[in-house]
């Protein structure tokens, strides 16, 4: 009789640490993929920024909903085969009170770029980012401390 309830601990012990198991490695396969589609969003942001710092005399029409070659920005992590991100822009928020907020132009030399990891057994994962090609200090960050963006000194 002892000999039967060993065993069936035995038993349940080993079903509970192989499931357990099972669980883990499920998970560890679920964030592989969430890492997946980060770095295929985050490949998008960088050809977005490429594509968006050359085009910067069409932010407006892009904005508009005119159509501009190459936008929406799309491209593949390996070079070729079906599309892998897709990015697009909006408009910041970049008129002032009392004027009504525009997202159809741009005022600032700011927006948004939008990549969607769109590869095909990845869950869609998008990532935003303010992109900004003012190069004059009051778009930077200078009052921030840690001496701000170009490193001198901060102003607070």
């Amino acid at each position: 009789m002892l000999v039967l309830l060993a065993l069936v601990l035995l038993t349940l012990v080993g079903g509970v640490t192989a499931y357990l198991v099972s669980q883990g490695v499920r998970a560890s396969g679920q964030d592989r993929v969430a890492i997946d589609g980060f770095f295929c969003a985050e490949s998008g942001l960088v050809a977005g920024r490429r594509f968006f710092a050359a085009n910067v005399a069409q932010w407006n029409a892009i904005l508009g909903g005119g159509g501009v070659a190459g936008y929406p920005v799309t491209g593949s992590i390996s070079g070729s085969g079906p599309p892998d991100f897709r990015v697009t822009i909006t408009d910041n928020s970049d008129e002032l009170p009392p004027l009504q907020d525009n997202p159809l132009v741009d005022n600032d030399l700011t927006v948004v770029i939008h990549s969607q990891c769109i590869r095909s057994g990845i869950p869609a994962l998008q990532l935003d980012q303010f992109f900004s090609m003012g190069g004059d200090l009051s778009s930077d960050y200078r009052n921030q401390g840690g001496k701000g963006a170009r490193n001198a000194n901060n102003q607070n």
